[in-house]
């Protein structure tokens, strides 16, 4: 499935659509793909969840407990380049408590 949908993204890429699409994703209300990784954290002094999930493309944001907003952080069609950056930012950002990450 992860690999058909791969090529559909990039298929989309080479047509122009994917702007399309984000950008219709950004207008409707948001949900989460497949959740590969998520992890309690605190940015800005705001606690909430790192959160990778993958739906057309891999992403990572940040949900805000309190208020329930939620900002893209990165984005990638690589698995391992999205690894490292959810590694480094919940090694920046995330809860000491590693038995909180979902894996």
């Amino acid at each position: 499935m992860k690999k058909i949908a791969k090529k559909v993204a990039l298929d989309l890429l080479e047509k122009g659509a994917l702007d399309l699409l984000k950008e219709t994703l950004k207008n409707s209300d948001r949900a989460y793909g497949v959740v590969h990784k998520a992890t309690p954290a605190v940015m800005n002094d705001c606690k909430g969840w790192l959160i990778w999930d993958y739906i057309l493309y891999n992403e990572l944001t940040f949900k805000n407990d309190k208020t329930g907003s939620i900002v893209t952080l990165f984005h990638s069609l690589s698995d391992e380049e999205m690894d490292k950056r959810f590694n480094e930012f919940a090694e920046k950002y995330g809860s000491s408590n590693s038995s909180n990450r979902i894996l």
